[in-house]
């Protein structure tokens, strides 16, 4: 009879310490969750992830990607399909001799931030438009009037 009681009591306890252990399982998912979320919203924090982590920079991406190209009086637009997509890290070249360029952000409103490349005696000027929609940033389109 000891031995029945003693098992009984060795599952129950069994069993309350793995709920324990799923439910603060579930608080770090909810946290983490929320914590992401949180960091979506604050452009900068986002603009961090995005430009460092790759697998980030495609879920915050907007699939075509429309590509406007302006040269002289022509203007062209084209699309990046997702499996064509090149991650940017927005560093590459900042400083080369023939590429050096510098990044100006530029506030639109709370739901829109043009990200610019400006090239220094160089000609390079391509601009990055993010748009925030569904509580998350996303690069909408690329306008590049580089010459």
């Amino acid at each position: 009879m000891k031995q029945l009681i003693s098992s009984i009591f060795l599952l129950v306890s069994l069993f309350s310490c793995q709920n324990q252990t799923d439910n603060s399982i579930n608080k770090e998912v909810v946290n983490s969750i929320q914590k992401e979320e949180v960091e979506e919203t604050d452009f900068d924090k986002f603009f961090k992830k995005y430009h460092s982590d790759s697998v980030f920079q495609v879920n915050h991406t907007q699939f075509p990607l429309k590509c406007v190209h302006i040269e002289l009086e022509e203007i062209t637009t084209t699309f990046i399909q997702k499996n064509d997509w090149k991650f940017n890290n927005f560093e590459d070249n900042k400083t080369s001799e023939h590429d050096h360029y510098e990044y100006i952000k530029e506030i639109g409103n709370d739901n829109l931030v043009l990200y610019e490349m400006r090239g220094i005696d160089n000609g390079i000027l391509v601009i990055y438009k993010f748009t925030f929609n569904n509580q998350k940033w996303m690069l909408e389109e690329i306008e590049d009037a580089s010459n």
